[in-house]
């Protein structure tokens, strides 16, 4: 599979009574469960892609030596829930691995998805471009971490192999023609990328004997004209004063081509009484806002350079006063002496002191 989608009625078996395997570069296959092997020998190559699942089933076909396996390159596994401990397994057995033996897998819940188990590869030659990402077209800088070598203190040297015809390094029928470091000590070397053109490379290295490289995986990014990357600003409280705040709108967006800008309100407090949201200027990057009720504001903002758009939201939280919105971070720490909880040491919690003062609620017997 290498695009698109594909969503599964009922469970995906992978080498149900025969030899199965499903390789992966790119796109997404949804289904509720994963079941690797059936009664057969089953094998997933996630070079790419989304696999998600509600869980993972890998397992051992009874009386056999057949085990369910699965390689993560740059592609991505999520299954619902908590399946950390079932997926560690599998890792710990050897059934799951990074980069056929070469990376290194990360593994974690409720972190890079929500309410999702995710594990993901990283080569153990940390390589940028990162695997199937994508790049500006020209000249691309491909960077590598050297491993260590067998002797302490020896150079590392490499070969590494650039093109844009994924045969050409698979078969390596002419790796002369495709080579662009030959036995080198270097970290990085900068090649020629045309737009929207797919590129795959390999670094080789020599830790040992001078003739006998480690073959390195292949790597693949595209050269393509990138979205403009947009950071809409941090979320924020505010309060109103006189029924009214007006808050600026601080953006970012990087971008190597000229682009517009589109400020939008995705969702607002429901209040029949107060008017809606004014954004000042909403085709400029740095404007400002008019909030004139209680609750929530989402705000979107898309750039956009004629050809891709990246866009961010933003949140804005009004309050009551500027007492309810210190009262709403969750870093806030009252002060002792607040003993109304008004954000305000003064003669009100004086008297509230005064009015107890002496009072001893001790027990006066066991």
């Amino acid at each position: 599979m290498i695009s698109g989608d594909i969503t599964a009625g009922g469970n995906l078996y992978v080498g149900h009574t025969g030899v199965g395997a499903v390789n992966m570069t790119g796109g997404t296959i949804t289904a509720p469960t994963i079941v690797l092997p059936h009664n057969g020998a089953g094998h997933v190559n996630l070079d790419g892609g989304i696999l998600s699942a509600g869980t993972l089933n890998m397992k051992q076909v009874a009386g056999t030596e057949i085990v369910g396996t699965m390689d993560v390159g740059a592609g991505t596994l999520i299954l619902n829930g908590n399946d950390l401990a079932t997926v560690q397994g599998f890792i710990d057995n050897g059934w799951i691995t990074a980069y056929e033996g070469q990376g290194t897998l990360n593994l974690d819940y409720d972190i890079t998805n929500a309410g999702q188990t995710t594990l993901t590869a990283l080569h153990n030659l940390n390589p940028f471009p990162t695997d199937r990402g994508a790049v500006g077209a020209g000249a691309v800088e491909l960077s590598w971490t050297l491993p260590d070598p067998c002797v302490p203190g020896q150079p590392v040297v490499v070969d590494v192999y650039f093109t844009d015809d994924l045969q050409a390094l698979q078969w390596f029928t002419d790796p002369a023609a495709i080579q662009v470091v030959s036995k080198q000590n270097v970290t990085s070397v900068v090649v020629q990328a045309q737009p929207k053109t797919q590129y795959y490379w390999a670094v080789d290295t020599y830790i040992g004997d001078p003739n006998d490289p480690s073959f390195g995986s292949i790597f693949g990014f595209i050269a393509d004209n990138l979205p403009p990357e947009v950071d809409a600003g941090a979320n924020t409280v505010t309060w109103l004063v006189d029924g009214v705040t007006t808050k600026n709108l601080d953006a970012s967006i990087t971008d190597d081509d000229a682009y517009t800008v589109q400020w939008t309100v995705v969702s607002e407090p429901d209040d029949p009484n107060s008017s809606d949201a004014v954004i000042v200027d909403p085709s400029a990057e740095d404007t400002s806002i008019t909030l004139s009720a209680y609750g929530e504001y989402v705000l979107q903002l898309e750039a956009s350079d004629g050809e891709y758009a990246g866009t961010d939201i933003v949140t804005i939280n009004v309050y009551n006063d500027g007492c309810e919105a210190a009262q709403s971070l969750p870093d806030y720490v009252p002060s002792p002496g607040d003993l109304n909880g008004d954000c305000i040491v003064d003669d009100l919690d004086l008297a509230i002191l005064e009015a107890d003062w002496l009072k001893d609620t001790s027990l006066t017997e066991p």
